[in-house]
């Protein structure tokens, strides 16, 4: 069995959580570890003895002695060696990877763009405030839509999506990349976009992108990807890298009530998504009752001695019971301590 080498990176998800999922889940030997602050560990010796070939992170320290750098191209060489596994079982499969990875750093690029790193100034984040409540509100649903299109699913008869994938694995070395890219995006304040929901005939709540959201929770939940999540792997924990806005504020000791979180996602009021469907519900359920109020339509038929509209009542339809008195009564409710 192959040895995929050493993977280097700094202590945040950014550009090392995909790397780090896509290493575990080919089911080859790997060593890693991020970088520390001092020592042969560090990130300024490291970059000081050359070894990286740009000048930045991630690394992979291969075994026979190769140095690559880049995300894509050690994502793409891990996958090599994994083979079908990782690249998939057609040329299909492989182009959708590519496709999809292409894509995860589109949307990893709109997140770096709104100055959502947790490194960043609140005056720098400030600065773009306009912008990553377009990014929430317009930019990724436009790009969720997009992926809803490429994805497949089986869909039972009543309308429940499973299998829900872009590959025949579902989990390429690309949709494991777009996998990461995407939970950096909700962990930043996207999960509504990913999870927003409209009303349906019947009082029902349906996702706006059923096949993506189900994707994305059968490979969150992987044994593979949850050891990374959770600090498992050899890469150890990895700190989040773009901030929703509580947690920004939480950081710099700022309070904040603008309430951005209920509009877009970008904001400092938690938004409970059950709450927001079971609201979604109870607005159906009052359209229901507002029509069940209504009179029933009245049949209406054409006079022919006068040519006028006038009710249709059915003799067929009608009975020769009389009408009931019903007595009014005073109804005793008990109460005490079991009420």
């Amino acid at each position: 069995m192959s040895d995929l080498g050493e993977l280097i990176y700094f202590p945040v998800m950014a550009k090392g959580l995909q790397l780090a999922c896509i290493a575990e889940m080919s089911g080859l030997p790997w060593t890693g570890f991020t970088v520390e602050d001092e020592g042969p560990k560090s990130w300024g010796e490291i970059k000081a003895s050359g070894v990286a070939p740009f000048g930045q992170m991630p690394l992979l320290k291969t075994p026979s002695g190769l140095v690559l750098g880049q995300s894509c191209a050690i994502a793409n060489y891990i996958a090599k060696m994994a083979g079908a596994a990782l690249e998939g079982e057609s040329d299909n499969d492989y182009a959708l990877s590519q496709m999809l990875m292409a894509e995860a750093e589109d949307i990893y690029s709109l997140l770096g763009s709104c100055e959502l790193a947790n490194w960043k100034t609140p005056e720098q984040r400030e600065s773009a405030a306009e912008k990553a409540k377009t990014l929430f509100a317009e930019q990724l649903p436009a790009h969720f839509k997009n992926l809803e299109e490429l994805a497949s699913s089986d869909v039972s008869d009543e309308g429940k999506h499973s299998d829900c994938k872009f590959t025949t694995t579902g989990h390429t070395a690309g949709e494991i990349y777009l996998l990461g890219m995407i939970h950096q995006a909700v962990l930043a304040g996207g999960g509504l976009a990913l999870n927003a929901s409209k009303p349906v005939r019947g009082g029902a709540i349906a996702l706006y992108y059923p096949r993506l959201v189900g994707w994305y929770n059968t490979l969150l939940e992987r044994d593979e990807i949850q050891k990374v999540l959770t600090g498992g792997s050899a890469m150890g924990t990895f700190n989040q890298y773009f901030l929703d806005t509580p947690s920004f504020n939480k950081k710099h000791g700022i309070e904040d009530d603008s309430g951005y979180g209920q509009a877009n996602g970008y904001g400092t009021v938690a938004v409970d998504l059950a709450a927001e469907a079971a609201k979604q519900k109870e607005v159906m359920k009052a359209l229901r009752k507002s029509q069940m109020d209504k009179p029933p339509p009245v049949a209406m038929k054409k006079d022919p001695k006068t040519g006028e509209m006038v009710k249709f009542e059915s003799e067929a339809l009608k009975d020769d019971l009389p009408d009931e008195e019903v007595e009014e009564v005073e109804i005793e409710i008990p109460v005490g301590d079991d009420y």
